[in-house]
């Protein structure tokens, strides 16, 4: 079982869309999801080419088949900083991926975005994402209503 990162590809539409469905964020895909979700896929995409995108994102993949993302936002081109999140499908929660991949993703977004120190939410009714980040270095910082934030400095 492996794990790597890789750029979206157009064709990750459809797994991407099973993924949100694995997950109950949406009950069943329709037309309007579909397009959105398309227009995300293309903008994610795009930003590949470009020097400083508004965000990055990277596929997470278990022997070749795409299972979540890791991405960065709210990127601080000057200040260095950025938001992480990350997300995976259901049936591959509580077996380390997500911990491997955020590890793999720091790695690429140190460099390709120049980043000295990252930041991370989570709601307080997912004590797993907080787990994940603390296993990945992170620092509880504090909690501010239904959210726990994290911050970690890149070496």
């Amino acid at each position: 079982m492996t794990i790597k990162l890789r750029k979206y590809k157009k064709s990750d539409l459809k797994r991407h869309l099973e993924i949100f469905l694995m997950n109950g964020i949406y009950k069943k895909i329709n037309p309007k999801i579909e397009k959105q979700e398309k227009e995300w896929l293309d903008k994610a995409i795009e930003n590949y080419k470009k020097e400083k995108p508004g965000f990055y994102v990277l596929a997470i993949t278990l022997d070749g088949k795409l299972i979540g993302n890791c991405i960065a936002e709210k990127i601080d081109y000057k200040g260095k900083t950025a938001e992480i999140g990350f997300w995976i499908g259901k049936d591959y929660w509580n077996k380390g991926y997500t911990t491997k991949a955020l590890g793999l993703f720091f790695k690429r977004i140190k460099d390709k975005l120049d980043l000295k120190k990252v930041h991370a939410k989570h709601e307080r009714g997912n004590p797993a994402s907080g787990r994940v980040l603390e296993k990945d270095g992170f620092t509880f910082e504090e909690e501010k209503g239904k959210l726990i934030a994290y911050s970690k400095t890149l070496k």
